[in-house]
């Protein structure tokens, strides 16, 4: 009874190449087969900038291999890449206010920071999901999805900072390949690291996503940067959430 797949799953975190491999490609594989047989000609897969990445880890080459299964599947795909997703559970955000609030006068980061970021609210992703099932605009088609601003990310810790009402702290840089070398040991002791080479490597780049084809074919008209900030900030302070 069902007329479309939004395939959502995926082990993140993880450094393990096997367990990406199955989890992120082999499970997509599978779903397309379940598709074909029960007749679902309809498939939306949520994928990852990680898949565009220079410096693939485990989780980037899993996500680009699912992503050339589905295009090669025969099916009505539509393939939805975006950057940072922000949100009251946003690790990546989260790790950012944990990161502003450890010490008093200074703000550790991993290089200098002049690497853009270009973070969408999730509520406007969500809505574009929903928007694209029906869609016949959207079909076979791969989309970069990216909010209303980029933004260099020692700006991004800086305007969090200041939202957060903490006096002006310095940046210290920390040397990525320190930080790298930390990630490859920690990786060997927990099956799911605080950060991997991975998140590493993902901080050295530049993420500036081309959103002109899904602001034609979906209206596609994301809030600023600051209303973002200010509504998910709000909510973890009435509702902290609870990560692992």
């Amino acid at each position: 009874g069902s007329d479309a797949v939004i395939h959502l799953g995926a082990i993140v975190g993880s450094y393990n190449v096997n367990k990406n491999i199955e989890i992120n490609y082999v499970g997509t594989r599978n779903l397309l087969e379940a598709c074909k047989y029960h007749g679902i000609n309809r498939f939306i897969f949520i994928s990852s900038v990680s898949a565009t990445r220079k410096d693939q880890g485990p989780y980037g080459k899993s996500k680009k291999l699912a992503e050339d299964a589905i295009i090669s599947s025969g099916l009505d795909y539509t393939i939805l890449r975006p950057t940072t997703i922000m949100g009251r559970e946003s690790l990546g955000l989260n790790r950012i206010i944990e990161n502003v609030n450890r010490f008093n006068f200074f703000i550790p980061m991993v290089g200098f920071g002049y690497n853009t970021r270009h973070p969408v609210y999730i509520l406007d992703f969500l809505n574009l999901i929903v928007k694209s099932i029906n869609n016949q605009n959207t079909f076979k088609k791969v989309y970069e999805i990216g909010g209303a601003n980029i933004i260099y990310f020692r700006d991004l810790v800086k305007l969090v900072n200041e939202k957060l009402g903490n006096k002006n702290k310095i940046i210290i840089p920390i040397p990525k390949l320190f930080v790298y070398l930390v990630a490859f040991f920690i990786e060997r002791f927990f099956s799911t690291p605080p950060f991997t080479r991975e998140h590493v490597n993902a901080l050295g780049e530049n993420t500036s996503m081309n959103t002109t084809m899904i602001k034609e074919d979906l209206n596609f008209h994301p809030i600023s940067m600051n209303k973002m900030l200010d509504i998910i900030l709000e909510e973890i302070r009435n509702n902290p959430p609870d990560l692992l």
